[in-house]
C-alpha cells in the first residue's frame, strides 16, 4: 500500500501562513506634510541673507491654506505660497525658494538666484491678541467700532461687549476667525444706544476654552 506524500505542501502551507503572521505591516507615516508645518505657526524671520533680524512679532509670516500669506509689517512683501516639485520648492509670490529645512520650529528658504540668499524664521506660536482700537462716527445712537485679532486657534468667535458699565451686560457677535489670520475689524452699531450716555466697549476673542479680552475703552 502506498502511502501519499503530503509533507512538503504542508510543510509550505506552514512557512507561507508563518510569513503572513509575522510579516510587518504597513506602517502609518504620523509625520506632518510640509503644509501642515507651514500652516501650523507662525514664522518670525531670525536671518535675512546672512544678517540677524530677531525682530520677533515685527516681521511675521503666516501661512494660510487657501494659498494666501500674513506678513506683518510687509517686510518682504510675501502675499501668496505654493508648494511644487513634490514640496520641495517653495513659491512666493511666483518666485521659488528652495525649502533647505523644515521642521515643527525651523524654516529655512534660500532665493538660489540672488547670490544664495538664505532667509531663515523660527516659529512662533502667538495665543489669541485682541485690540480695541476705539470708534469713529459718534451719532446720538451709532457709533463705528474698530478691533484687531491675531490668532493661531482653529477657529475663535470674535464679538463685541458693550454696555454703561465695566460689567458690559450687552453683547454682538462679529465673525469667526479662522486659524493663522490677523484681522481687523470695523462694524457699523447703528441704533443700539441711549442718546447723552457714556458706554464701556472692548473686543473679545472665544476659542470654545478660554475666552481673550482687548482693552476696555469708553465713549
Amino acid at each position: 500500500m502506498k502511502i501519499k506524500q503530503c509533507f512538503y505542501p504542508s510543510l509550505l502551507i506552514s512557512l507561507a501562513t508563518a510569513a503572513l503572521i509575522f510579516m510587518p505591516g504597513c506602517e502609518r507615516n504620523d509625520e506632518p506634510s510640509r503644509m501642515e508645518l507651514l500652516t501650523s505657526t507662525w514664522w518670525s524671520m531670525t536671518d535675512y541673507c546672512g544678517t540677524a533680524t530677531n525682530c520677533e512679532e515685527s516681521c511675521i509670516l503666516g501661512f494660510h491654506r487657501d494659498g494666501t500669506c500674513t506678513e506683518e509689517e510687509y517686510y518682504n512683501g510675501f502675499y501668496s505660497w505654493k508648494l511644487k516639485n513634490d514640496d520641495q520648492i517653495l513659491e512666493l509670490n511666483q518666485e521659488d525658494y528652495k525649502i533647505l529645512v523644515l521642521t515643527e520650529s525651523v524654516l529655512k528658504i534660500k532665493k538660489d538666484w540672488l547670490l544664495g540668499c538664505t532667509y531663515t524664521y523660527k516659529s512662533l506660536s502667538i495665543t489669541p491678541v485682541v485690540k480695541t482700537l476705539g470708534v469713529s462716527d459718534i451719532t446720538q445712537t451709532s457709533t463705528k467700532f474698530y478691533g484687531n485679532i491675531k490668532s493661531d486657534q482653529a477657529t475663535v468667535a470674535a464679538k463685541i461687549e458693550y454696555g454703561t458699565t465695566i460689567s458690559y451686560g450687552s453683547m454682538v457677535f462679529v465673525r469667526n476667525v479662522s486659524g493663522m489670520n490677523s484681522i481687523f475689524i470695523a462694524v457699523e452699531m447703528k441704533d443700539f444706544f441711549e442718546p447723552g450716555t457714556t458706554y464701556h466697549y472692548r473686543l473679545t476673542a472665544a476659542d470654545g476654552k478660554e475666552t481673550f479680552y482687548g482693552q476696555d475703552l469708553t465713549f
